[in-house]
């Protein structure tokens, strides 16, 4: 028999094993437990980190005037707060030279845009375009529709050499772009649809494809991507109000069909809308049918005046339109400055106008117009200073269909706001005002102070200043509220 106190520490010894198993069991479980609430919980909690962190309200591009670069940012919205991420230019960007070459307009279909470059030296030193890619996602989803932020935009293609024309405008009618190459008297066509982007590869199944048309300073507009109007901005001479009506072929030679001149010269903006084409001349707005019939040559043309009336005994005009829907939109007068409104709808287009703010010795540029997240629709003009003249800025607001009944005859300016300053020579240095694409935010740049400032439009507020450096100019903003489904 062996001795009582061995058979008390061999107890000991078993009753201690067993508790260091029972220990290590109980710990293993209480993780394994642990692990299966955090797996049932992981939607909670993504959403918890999701909100703390922010989403993605949307993806900010703008020209920098001062480097001469298209530079990209996401907007980052929390609960309290909507934020700009570092700003950086987009990839592969052309090299160019700031001192002799600008970009000129910055234009959005779908997830590309397209940048104008002109130089110094009427076309020789170097001009044309870039096309980029947003690497924004639009995912359509049962009833609406998902965005989603991939990295790293980038250049697609683009033309840069002394044989581009020097162009000054870029237009996008029927999902396609056009670029107006003035002194080659005709306009390149860039189809998006003609790329594709598959994982990291770039795929072209086309090409840019040239058609003549217009001169010196040309203003376009574009029907069903068939028939180009392209203006001549000449005063006097064989090319005062001539527009030339062109047929585009783009898997062959385009050629111009006719030309006829308005009496009035200086034509200097152009759009197409309900089956009407518009010109803006040295005096009023006029109109005229488009072609039904490509293949016809008309008899002759017959146009129509909208009168815009007159301040200090002289025939107000204007120089750009922005359409929205059925909407041609535009603004004229100085010292009484106003928004004008055509339903081109109409079989006789009648002129809504709208007062804007007057403020002596500010003007203000062409509307930008936004469908808002509450069901709104606004018309956001900015009036800007002249040159290096000290002066207070301001942004105005237009209700367009203030009942909600679908028509702007009732349109009025709501809000009126300060923003920062721009640094307008010639045709560059102006502010520019974009939105989501859910109408949550409006973006205004500021080339002035190398500020981007962002309004809540849902009240008006200004409710962030970022100050990105350089000049700010031409601003697009592509997608909306980024939203993960579990």
């Amino acid at each position: 028999m062996q001795p009582r106190m061995h058979s008390n520490a061999r107890d000991t010894e078993q009753y201690s094993l067993a508790m260091n198993r029972r220990r290590i069991w109980t710990k293993w479980l209480g993780l394994a437990m642990s692990l299966v609430a955090t797996l049932s919980l992981g939607p909670s909690i993504c959403v918890e980190a999701q909100a703390a962190k922010g989403q993605r309200l949307t993806r900010l591009f703008y020209h920098d005037d001062s480097t001469c670069t298209l530079r990209w940012a996401d907007v980052m919205m929390t609960s309290n707060a909507v934020k700009l991420q570092l700003t950086q230019p987009v990839a592969q960007w052309p090299k160019v030279d700031p001192s002799k070459q600008h970009l000129t307009q910055l234009v959005a279909i779908a997830n590309w845009l397209l940048s104008g470059l002109h130089d110094s030296e009427q076309g020789k030193f170097g001009s044309g375009w870039m096309l980029t890619y947003s690497a924004v996602r639009r995912i359509p989803h049962g009833d609406h529709e998902d965005w989603r932020y991939d990295p790293n935009p980038f250049v697609a293609d683009y033309r840069l050499d002394d044989k581009q024309g020097n162009p000054a405008h870029v237009y996008a009618y029927n999902s396609v772009f056009y670029v107006a190459n003035d002194l080659l008297s005709g306009y390149t066509r860039i189809a998006p649809r003609d790329y594709e982007v598959r994982g990291n590869r770039l795929v072209r199944k086309g090409r840019p494809h040239f058609i003549p048309g217009g001169g010196n300073h040309i203003t376009l507009a574009v029907d069903r991507d068939r028939v180009g109007y392209a203006c001549w901005i000449d005063n006097d001479g064989e090319n005062k109000g001539r527009v030339d009506v062109s047929v585009i072929q783009p898997n062959g030679a385009s050629f111009i069909l006719y030309t006829f001149n308005l009496p009035w010269g200086a034509l200097h903006g152009a759009t197409i809308n309900s089956g009407k084409v518009f010109v803006a001349p040295e005096e009023n707005v006029v109109w005229f049918p488009a072609l039904a019939d490509v293949r016809t040559k008309p008899e002759s043309i017959t146009y129509h005046v909208v009168d815009l009336g007159k301040e200090n005994g002289q025939p107000l005009r204007t120089g750009a339109f922005a359409d929205y829907k059925n909407y041609v939109l535009f603004v004229t007068g100085r010292s009484k400055p106003m928004l004008g409104i055509i339903n081109a709808a109409q079989s006789e287009p009648q002129l809504v106008t709208v007062s804007l703010s007057a403020r002596q010795g500010l003007r203000p540029v062409t509307p930008k117009v936004v469908a808002t997240h509450d069901g709104k629709v606004l018309a956001l003009v900015c009036h800007d200073k002249p040159g290096d003249a000290q002066m207070e800025e301001i942004l105005d607001i237009v209700s367009l269909d203030p009942d909600g009944d679908g028509s702007f005859h009732d349109a009025k300016l709501v809000h009126t706001l300060t923003i920062g300053p721009s640094a307008v020579q010639g045709h560059f240095g102006h502010h520019h005002v974009t939105a989501d694409a859910d109408g949550r935010f409006a973006f205004v740049t500021n080339p002035g102070n190398g500020t981007i400032q962002a309004i809540r439009l849902s009240d008006f507020n200004l409710v962030a200043t970022w100050t990105v450096g350089g000049k700010p100019s031409d601003i697009v903003a592509i997608g909306g509220l980024e939203e993960h489904h579990h």
